[in-house]
Parts: structure tokens; sequence; C-alpha cells
């Protein structure tokens, strides 16, 4: 699986790139039937969608960008975009709604503890 700091682009082809993230893409066939993984997700992920799951993942691996005061230069926009977030108000919004904070004032709480 890659890391938080091996970006991944937009989810287009999620069946597939999800295959890939599940280390189900070196089967016999070279894409897992969309169906298949879905059954897979029902078990694995608790009843969410294959995109919500990603869209959580991709959403975790934002939070920690933006607590690490090594990104604390890369503007959020930038850490949104790098994540897949094509559109600030998306993420933006997506943000708040699993965190209960704004952007900013997630990472200026998340960068002052650390000090």
């Amino acid at each position: 699986m890659k890391s938080s700091r091996q970006r991944r682009g937009p989810t287009s082809g999620v069946p597939t790139a999800s295959a890939e993230v599940c280390h189900l893409s070196s089967w016999p066939t070279s894409r897992v039937q969309s169906q298949y993984l879905y059954r897979l997700f029902q078990a694995y992920a608790h009843g969410a969608t294959v995109s919500a799951w990603i869209r959580h993942q991709r959403l975790e691996a934002a939070r920690r960008d933006l607590a690490d005061p090594a990104l604390r230069a890369v503007p959020v926009h930038r850490i949104g975009t790098g994540w897949g977030f094509t559109q600030h108000a998306v993420f933006s919004r997506a943000f708040h709604a699993a965190y209960g904070l704004p952007l900013s004032d997630y990472r200026h709480r998340a960068l002052s503890a650390e000090q």
C-alpha cells in the first residue's frame, strides 16, 4: 500500500484502483469484477461503499498532512489537491463533515499542539 506521502489522484477507475490497493490485481484476471469488489467491501468496511472508503482514506491522509509540521508551508488547497480533491470547496465541506472543524482551524490546532 502507498504511504501517506505518495499521493493518489482522483478516483476514476475506482474498482481497478481499489483492486490494486487491496493487492487483488495480481489475481489471474487483470481486473477484479466490480460486483465482487463491492461485496468484499460490504463485509470488510462494515457496509461502507467502495467510494466512501476511498474518500475516508483520502481525508485521513489529508488530515495527517495538515497536522505535519514538515508540511506547514504547503497551502491547504495543495494538500487537498494532492489527495485528489480537485475543488477546494468540496475538500473543505468533506473535511468539515468528517472532523467537525474547518480545514484552517484543524491545522492551526494540530500544529499548535505540536509545540
